[in-house]
């Protein structure tokens, strides 16, 4: 058996558009009603121990738990894109705002190493983390006809503003060293 600490760092770079809606009665909208919505994960770092055993001198199956932080940024709104010169007259704020911020999220996942000489392994890897990501999204109170959960859980420190749960799933196949 063994137990590895690691620090690791992870650049993703990796965004999602958002082409379609859902609306809670079912209906999907496109992106020209409701905007143009995008989600991106920069990167990511942190440190994690990895457990293991070595089932020989070749091959070693290990899982790890960890904490890491990540940097993204969205632009998401809960109006229609005919709405937001109404709300920017009225609200004296663009609902169309790009947020950048760091979140703070747990790791797990597992892997395995195999041999291929005397200090080079091969290493493959799943790692998953979870976290909320704050967006720029609020409700105002001119406009109250929207949903203010669509399509999120609201954020308890600002009611009407809205999450993103964030869900990144990571896959890695590298070359390790063994001093």
């Amino acid at each position: 058996a063994f137990f590895a600490p690691e620090i690791f760092y992870n650049h993703i770079n990796n965004r999602i558009n958002y082409d379609f809606n859902y609306n809670p009665d079912g209906d999907m909208s496109r992106s020209e009603y409701y905007g143009y919505r995008w989600a991106k994960v920069g990167r990511q770092y942190g440190l994690k121990f990895n457990i293991g055993y070595d089932i020989n001198s070749d091959f070693a199956p290990y899982a790890f738990i960890g904490i890491s932080r990540v940097k993204y940024s969205n632009l998401y709104s809960i109006y229609q894109n005919q709405e937001r010169n109404d709300v920017i007259q009225d609200a004296g704020i663009d609902p169309f705002q790009i947020h950048s911020a760091w979140a703070t999220a747990p790791i797990y996942g597992f892997g395995a190493k195999i041999k291929f000489s005397s200090h080079f392994y091969l290493n493959a890897e799943y790692m998953a983390s979870e976290f909320l990501a704050k967006t720029k999204a609020k409700k105002y109170e001119q406009y109250d006809y929207g949903d203010p959960d669509y399509p999120q859980a609201l954020n308890k420190n600002r009611p009407n503003a809205i999450n993103l749960k964030t869900f990144l799933r990571i896959v890695k196949i590298g070359v390790t060293y063994n001093f």
